[in-house]
């Protein structure tokens, strides 16, 4: 099983960085989704809450995101109590204590890399991502980049290559902005196949009734339990993707889905589906 947990909505370079299109209450009790849609936040989970929970599951993959997942004050427990049939990943802005942290379970640290957050925290980011691989862990540098900063990718790149670091790039998204309207967009296709994500796709507007495992094999789950279907569902908070929480008991899932998405599933490996996306795409 493949799960998705955010810990908590808090994250600590937010509102100043305009990377993204999560807007989390500073507190972490609520968050402003794409499309102006804004999810109330119970209170966060305890590790013995996530640790119990997770005892009853399968072997699984549990990827940590946020929000900053380093600033759920009950991570490096929750870290430490995993049962040992899981594995996990994170993916972390890493400025904030990355000390004693287990690396035993870890598949891989995705740290991403904002340059907008100035020479102070990128001279922390380095210190971290040396000592974390230093740890034992298994390190993936995802730098975003900015619009404004294109030219100095091709040096953030050679830098933590010539480091020993796995490098991508992670194109900038935030409301209202568009790559293809940019007058930027060549630009960033330049820097193929390093970029990790389709620069100017977010959704494939198609409802037809389609295939998806999700629900079933993967799951998103909220700092207080509650539990998703898919991602795709939960960012668009598609409430009939919300499938209950886990203290308290999660619904069956049919395999049918009409919400837009980027995900893999059989409509978007269908002929259909490809010409859609090429379609988006522009090609």
């Amino acid at each position: 099983m493949e799960l998705t947990i955010i810990p908590t909505w808090k994250c600590q370079i937010k509102p100043a960085c305009p990377y993204c299109d999560y807007l989390p209450a500073p507190d972490g009790s609520s968050v402003q989704m794409v499309r102006d849609k804004t999810l109330q936040i119970g209170e966060e989970l305890t590790p013995d809450q996530w640790v119990g929970w997770l005892k009853t599951l399968p072997p699984s993959t549990i990827n940590f995101t946020g929000g900053e997942p380093l600033m759920y004050k009950g991570f490096r427990e929750l870290i430490r109590k995993l049962p040992d049939k899981h594995r996990w990943a994170i993916t972390s802005n890493t400025l904030l204590d990355v000390i004693n942290i287990e690396p035993l379970l870890c598949l891989t640290w995705t740290a991403s890399f904002h340059p907008s957050q100035g020479e102070e925290k990128i001279t922390r980011f380095i210190q971290n991502i040396h000592y974390l691989r230093a740890s034992y862990f298994s390190m993936s540098i995802s730098i975003v980049a900015y619009p404004d900063m294109l030219d100095k990718l091709p040096d953030y790149v050679q830098g933590f290559q010539k480091a020993g670091f796995k490098v991508g790039i992670l194109p900038f998204y935030t409301r209202g902005w568009d790559w293809r309207e940019s007058g930027k967009y060549e630009e960033i296709r330049k820097f193929l196949p390093l970029v990790e994500e389709n620069p100017n796709l977010w959704w494939v507007e198609n409802r037809d009734l389609k295939q998806c495992s999700a629900g079933n094999n993967y799951l998103t789950i909220q700092p207080d339990g509650d539990a998703w279907r898919c991602y795709s569902g939960f960012i668009q908070l598609e409430q009939s993707h919300r499938i209950g929480n886990i203290l308290t008991g999660l619904k069956d899932v049919d395999t049918a889905c009409s919400i837009p998405c980027l995900f893999p599933c059989d409509w978007l490996r269908s002929k259909k589906g490809e010409e859609a996306i090429n379609a988006a795409a522009g090609g």
